[in-house]
């Protein structure tokens, strides 16, 4: 259930953004080397990106996100117990992973 759903929606979200970063590359290298026909390899540049750039800023920002007291589990419901009394149902979830590379990559919220 959730674990795939969270696995896909990382996939597409860390491709969307290295997508916009290879192609980012080739415009720049076309500019720069305008003399000649050749602008890179786009996959090497799009594993590069991802690999090299963004997981681990990711890795590192969905660290402090857990720090600072984001969601990180796959529970379901739990209660949650208020400072001034009483209790509070929270669902669990994937946030913090999903929310560095959902803003990272500028895809939603």
């Amino acid at each position: 259930g959730h674990v795939v759903q969270t696995g896909g929606l990382a996939v597409q979200n860390f491709v969307s953004a290295a997508v916009g970063m290879a192609v980012a590359v080739a415009l720049v290298r076309g500019f720069a080397r305008s003399r000649t026909g050749e602008l890179g390899n786009f996959w090497a540049d799009l594993v590069r990106g991802t690999v090299r750039i963004l997981l681990p800023i990711a890795v590192i920002g969905a660290i402090i996100l857990v720090a600072c007291g984001a969601i990180q589990n796959f529970a379901g419901i739990h209660e949650v117990g208020q400072f001034m009394g009483g209790t509070q149902q929270w669902n669990g979830g994937a946030v913090a992973s999903q929310e560095v590379i959902k803003e990272l990559g500028t895809n939603g919220g």
